[in-house]
């Protein structure tokens, strides 16, 4: 399991239909949006495809750090 950070620019609106597309994917157990960071966790996430996923919804994400963790929270 592990945690994944991204700066986005994603709009209030943009938040309902990027969390549409994480939730369809099977590595992500969780995700959260709170002031332009997106936080996840999950395993063996990709980074890349959840930027192309962002950029797809026409927004743009940076990742800030991916951490490890035992545990199931965030």
């Amino acid at each position: 399991m592990e945690i994944l950070k991204f700066k986005t620019n994603l709009s209030d609106q943009q938040h309902e239909a990027v969390g549409q597309q994480l939730s369809q994917l099977a590595a992500i157990s969780q995700w959260n949006i709170e002031e332009g960071i997106l936080s996840l966790s999950g395993s063996d996430v990709d980074p890349q495809e959840i930027i192309e996923l962002i950029e797809k919804l026409n927004g743009s994400a940076e990742l800030l750090r991916v951490q490890g963790i035992s545990g199931s929270d965030m």
